[in-house]
C-alpha cells in the first residue's frame, strides 16, 4: 500500500516550455505513453520539413515581425495518443494561462533543429506521418505607456472643486517571448512539407477563468497549487499501477494498487491525506491476504485470512 506521489518532471507545455515546474495550474495527462510506438514513428525517412520560424509584435507604436534568432530550438515531436490527450487538455489549460505537464519519459521522444540568422529550420530524413513542431521566439519589443507627472487644480464659485491628473506618454522596451506550434503531416516518402511557425489570434486573445471546465471528468492537475482529481501511474507495460484521488491537495478516496500483470493488489481508503477504514491486500488469483483496518492513518487492527 503506497501514498501515492505525484512525480515533479521535465514537462512540455503547449502554451511555453520550460525544465522547471512553476505554474500553479496544471493538467497532468493520464494515457500510458507507449515508447515503442513513440520510436518506430521517428525512425529515418526520407522526406524533409522545412520552414521559418518568426512572430508579430502587437502594440501601440508598431506592428513589427520578428524572427527567431540565430540557434533557436526547434522540438519535433511524434503525434502519439498521449501527446493527442496532451493537446486536448491544454485547449481547456488556454483559458487560465495554465499548463500541461508531459511525463519525462514522453518528452525525450523528439528531435530537434536550429535556426540559421534569417530564423529558418529543416528536419531530414522523416517518415511519412503526423508531428508536433513547436519555438519559442524571443524578441525585444516596443510600445508605449504613460506617466502621471502633475495635476491640474480646478475650483467654482464655493473654492476648490478637485484636480485632474496630467499624463506624459513615453516609450519603453521589453522582452518578449512568443510560443509558436503547429501540427503537420508528411504524406509520401520524399515529399518536401514547408511548416512555417507564426503566430495564431490565440495570442492576442484576454483569457477567462473556467476553473470549473477544469476539473470536470477523470482529470488528473493542479489548481492554485493544489493537486486534484483522478490520477494514474503505468507500468513500462502499460497496465496501471496506482489509481489515487486527490483532493484540495491531500490523498482523498479510493485507492487501487495492481500487480504488472494487471490483478488488483491492494483497495485502501483514504481521507484528508490519511489512511482511513479498510485496506484490502490480494493475491493474484483475487483472494484476500488480509484487511488492515486504519484510523487517522493508524493502524487500529489487522484481519488475516
Amino acid at each position: 500500500m503506497k501514498n501515492f506521489i505525484l512525480p515533479i518532471v521535465t514537462f512540455l507545455c503547449l502554451l511555453n516550455i520550460s525544465y522547471k515546474v512553476i505554474a500553479q495550474n496544471e493538467l497532468y495527462p493520464q494515457v500510458w505513453f507507449n515508447e515503442k510506438d513513440a520510436s518506430s514513428k521517428l525512425l529515418e525517412g526520407h522526406a524533409t520539413i522545412t520552414g521559418t520560424a518568426f512572430t508579430k509584435e502587437i502594440s501601440r507604436i508598431q506592428n513589427q515581425k520578428h524572427k527567431a534568432k540565430e540557434n533557436t530550438k526547434v522540438l519535433l515531436f511524434p503525434m502519439t495518443e498521449y501527446l493527442e490527450e496532451a493537446m486536448r487538455l491544454q485547449k481547456i489549460m488556454s483559458e487560465i494561462g495554465g499548463k500541461v505537464i508531459m511525463s519525462k519519459k514522453a518528452f525525450s521522444y523528439r528531435l530537434e533543429a536550429l535556426t540559421d540568422a534569417n530564423g529558418n529550420f529543416a528536419f531530414y530524413k522523416m517518415k511519412p506521418g503526423k508531428y508536433y513542431l513547436q519555438c519559442n521566439v524571443e524578441f525585444l519589443g516596443h510600445d508605449i505607456a504613460e506617466k502621471e507627472i502633475g495635476r491640474t487644480d480646478y475650483y467654482n464659485g464655493y473654492g476648490y472643486a478637485g484636480s485632474t491628473p496630467i499624463y506624459e506618454a513615453y516609450n519603453y522596451t521589453y522582452d518578449g517571448n512568443h510560443l509558436l506550434v503547429k501540427t503537420i503531416e508528411i504524406k509520401e516518402h520524399g515529399e518536401i512539407v514547408v511548416a512555417d511557425l507564426k503566430p495564431s489570434v490565440e495570442w492576442f486573445r484576454t483569457y477567462k477563468i473556467f476553473g470549473a471546465k477544469i476539473a470536470a471528468g477523470d482529470r488528473c492537475g493542479r489548481i492554485n497549487g493544489k493537486y486534484f482529481g483522478k490520477c494514474t501511474e503505468y507500468y513500462d507495460n502499460g497496465q496501471p499501477k496506482i489509481v489515487s484521488k486527490w483532493k484540495d491537495n491531500a490523498q482523498d478516496g479510493t485507492t487501487l494498487e495492481y500487480y504488472e500483470t494487471g490483478e488488483l493488489q491492494v483497495k485502501s481508503n483514504w481521507k484528508n491525506g490519511q489512511l482511513n477504514g479498510d485496506a484490502i491486500f490480494y493475491n493474484k488469483d483475487q483472494s484476500v491476504i488480509k484487511t488492515e483496518t486504519y484510523l487517522n492513518n493508524i493502524l487500529v487492527s489487522t484481519k488475516t485470512k
